[in-house]
């Protein structure tokens, strides 16, 4: 009400101060004159929004925390750009990027979805210190599902088939993280829950060992966003829904994941963003998502973390910040 209150007593002001004294005064004057008046009316608004655009909305008008949570939406992999494959870049094999100790032969493969980008930086922060590297196989909208064809990537099919015959031709690689947008590939066709399942299949038959993420909860806003309004409002830890409604909304892709072989491990870190009854977008290090879903630079250590311990059970793996090589 305090807000629509000054809202109104600064309309009537400038209906008081400017239009009524100005109306139909600007129309008898010469153009010249006229032109000066608007601008001398104007060049203080005209001034107010050139600042406002140039500091980016004036970032001393809120705290430093509120800045820094916003600033999540560009905690994304700094190879984002070079190291992940789309439509009009895709990679090869051969020169797909190598993250983590670059001394040592890639041992772990990330093979997956953009949802797999940060998730490979982070897991190559984890593994650097144990003289491991990590292989970036990942390509924009395609889930590591053979024999998926998508008609809005349409070198999603060939991608994979390559992709699966080098993993499997590459002695070096032992583990194989699968990482896919669960959700909106389910929505697909049958086609990639098929497809999903005989790609693992065809890696164990290889000996290589696999391992798949339960589905994350998404959110319904810009995750950065929505942290940086909950401190902004003083409120409490920004929430995306509650643990009900996300074991119920993603149920389809935990069944999918539990009805996997025994044999692939499977890695529960949505219990790092779903505490008691809520599932939350963020914490005091920031937020999970660089968006509304993919995962950031910050929730996809937490998930790293958990893989690496899956990996190598008997290290006490802390969450890395450091920048792995490449």
């Amino acid at each position: 009400m305090a807000i629509q209150a000054i809202s109104i007593c600064i309309g009537l002001f400038s209906w008081a101060t400017i239009e009524k004294r100005s109306r139909g005064k600007i129309a008898r004057l010469q153009p010249i004159p006229a032109s000066a008046y608007v601008v001398t009316i104007f060049l203080p608004v005209i001034a107010l929004s050139s600042s406002t655009l140039l500091t980016n909305g004036l970032p001393f008008r809120v705290e430093s925390n509120v800045i820094a949570a916003e600033a999540a939406l560009e905690d994304y992999s700094p190879y984002r750009a070079s190291c992940h494959s789309g439509e009009g870049n895709r990679l090869e094999y051969s020169k797909s990027c190598v993250l983590g100790h670059s001394n040592f032969p890639p041992s772990v493969a990330v093979w997956g979805d953009s949802h797999g980008v940060e998730i490979a930086a982070a897991l190559a922060e984890q593994l650097a210190p144990e003289k491991q590297s990590v292989r970036q196989l990942t390509y924009s909208s395609c889930p590591p599902a053979i024999n998926l064809a998508k008609a809005s990537r349409p070198g999603c099919r060939s991608h994979n088939e390559a992709t699966l015959q080098a993993i499997i031709a590459d002695p070096q690689i032992q583990t194989v993280i699968l990482s896919a947008y669960f959700p909106v590939n389910q929505k697909i066709s049958s086609d990639f829950l098929d497809g999903f399942k005989a790609s693992v299949e065809h890696l164990e038959s290889a000996g290589k060992n696999i391992i798949v993420m339960y589905p994350l909860p998404q959110t319904t806003d810009n995750a950065p966003t929505m942290v940086a309004r909950s401190i902004m409002l003083s409120q409490k830890r920004a929430t995306s829904m509650t643990l009900e409604a996300f074991m119920s909304k993603y149920s389809e892709s935990f069944d999918l994941v539990l009805g996997l072989p025994p044999s692939v491990t499977k890695i529960e870190s949505w219990k790092n963003f779903c505490i008691n009854d809520y599932c939350y977008v963020g914490d005091e290090g920031g937020a999970y998502f660089f968006d509304g879903h993919h995962p950031s630079m910050h929730g996809a250590r937490l998930i790293a973390r958990d893989i690496a311990n899956a990996i190598s059970p008997q290290s006490d793996h802390a969450v890395a910040t450091s920048i792995p090589s490449i």
